[in-house]
């Protein structure tokens, strides 16, 4: 990361002491904008800034399911991806139509601009769906106005503007970095400068961006089916459908132990165990997930030893479920880092995360993170070889045991897999021989290629920014 030292002589705003906000190089920025003809603040390009006020109060039994009659979506930050984009979750939420109406002032229409006012400061989406939705109260929404001095006023170029580096800046020095809780205010929001050219120039720089988007996507959805190849590389030796099963049956009260709930009892996890356990045994060994070599945390004992020892940190948040990469990491001594962290790695070990809605973000331990801390979040496993860590992060993210996993759920505000019901009930099928081969050959070559798409679609989004950059520049000079 960059170190940035500069010297503040003169505080004129007693009320903004932040560093960011007195930077050179985002003062240099703000004259520059300001001394040029086509920048205008984003208010006066607004028909209205606001946000999802009054969302506080929303309780468990507010929200209702995604197959509820007249249900409404509740965008939240997670549906806004890094690249500025809505997207599904599977943690998408749900209000009724009444409380839709209720909280008429949150309503998003389609072409507006939704962006993240606390936490992620600035990431900006625009709302290009055909369904209604409303928002959340990390979320705010900024309505366009269809004309600016006689200057049609373009969603798609505004969205891109605020997603560049000339707003990011701007946005950094307003809310970026205060201390305690960060946000921005609608005040703050409205008082970014925007560049406005013509609509002709607009649709020209759209059109340039377009082209590397186009190209962008191409390896996206390359990489996406990449994904889907790793999933399936073990189920199609397997080969069942699942989708000819009810959903609906009867359970016999002799089958009722300890549970009784409805995923526990599903007729598709029942068949599932039961086409693993019919499996060729020539081909595979079908093992419950208890004989696994599951690592468990580390004693009270070995933290007191070590408590002043620098360690960097995990959690659950600062990865992703794509290939199981690590955002981010906390650093202290022990002593410091959260008490949850207590899952210690070696190289190659696995981390299945526990949360349903995150058991596909599956991790093995590169190098730079042997002998670290992850979270109790995690069920770790540490497999013979790196050969046997690639086979079994496959495994672990097919749809064989991730089904598994999903109707082994446990607690109904925060459903996970309990290191209980992963050791009792989950069973893997571990492939032999001539399978077994082929199947780590596929994985590695499948992997490699996934790892290329995405720093490919990495590449081109960074290409995108900075094609609109230059051509922003141009308008300045």
């Amino acid at each position: 990361m960059e170190t940035k030292i500069f010297t503040l002589n003169e505080v004129q705003n007693l009320d903004k002491l932040s560093c960011h906000n007195y930077d050179p190089e985002l003062l240099a920025l703000i004259k520059k904008l300001t001394t040029n003809q086509e920048v205008v603040s984003l208010k006066k390009l607004s028909e209205k800034i606001t946000y999802g006020s009054g969302k506080w109060e929303l309780r468990t039994t507010d929200y209702v399911p995604e197959s509820y009659p007249d249900r409404v979506k509740l965008l939240q930050i997670s549906n806004i991806d890094d690249n500025g984009q809505i997207i599904e979750t599977e943690r998408d939420k749900y209000i009724s139509s009444d409380l839709h109406a209720k909280w008429a002032v949150s309503k998003v229409r389609k072409g507006d601009l939704v962006i993240a006012i606390t936490g992620t400061l600035g990431r900006i989406a625009l709302f290009d769906k055909n369904y209604e939705a409303n928002l959340n109260q990390a979320l705010g929404i900024i309505r366009l106005k269809k004309e600016f001095n006689g200057v049609k006023i373009l969603p798609e170029f505004v969205h891109l503007y605020l997603n560049s580096y000339y707003a990011v800046e701007q946005f950094m020095g307003l809310g970026g970095y205060r201390a305690g809780q960060s946000g921005l205010s609608l005040d703050e929001i409205g008082s970014i400068y925007i560049v406005l050219p013509e609509e002709k120039k607009q649709i020209e720089i759209l059109e340039k961006v377009k082209k590397i988007r186009d190209e962008a996507s191409e390896q996206n959805n390359q990489f996406k089916k990449s994904l889907q190849d790793i999933s399936n590389t073990v189920d199609n030796y397997i080969n069942f459908d699942l989708s000819q099963v009810s959903k609906t049956w009867i359970t016999g009260n002799e089958e009722i132990i300890d549970r009784i709930d409805c995923y526990f009892h599903s007729q598709q996890l029942k068949l599932i165990h039961k086409k693993i356990k019919e499996l060729d045994k020539k081909d595979f060994d079908i093992i419950k997930a208890g004989d696994l070599n599951l690592i468990k945390a580390v004693s009270k004992k070995w933290v007191d030893k070590n408590k002043f020892h620098i360690f960097k940190y995990i959690d659950i948040g600062n990865t992703e479920k794509e290939l199981g990469d690590i955002k981010g990491f906390e650093e202290d001594i022990l002593l410091n880092l959260p008490s949850r962290s207590r899952m210690f790695t070696l190289t190659d070990d696995l981390l299945l995360p526990r949360p349903i809605g995150s058991t596909q973000g599956i991790i093995k331990i590169k190098k730079e993170f042997d002998k670290q801390f992850f979270s109790t979040g995690n069920i770790q496993i540490r497999p013979n070889s790196s050969d046997e860590a690639f086979l079994l992060w496959a495994i672990l993210k097919s749809n064989t045991v991730q089904n598994q996993l999903f109707y082994l759920q446990s607690g109904s505000s925060q459903p996970d897999i309990t290191p209980e019901n992963f050791k009792k009930y989950v069973l893997i099928p571990i492939p032999k021989g001539e399978i077994k081969e082929k199947i780590i050959k596929d994985i590695k070559s499948i992997y490699g290629m996934a790892r290329e798409y995405k720093s490919n679609v990495k590449s081109k989004e960074s290409e995108v920014y900075k094609t609109f950059v230059k051509e922003i520049d141009k308008e300045l000079k």
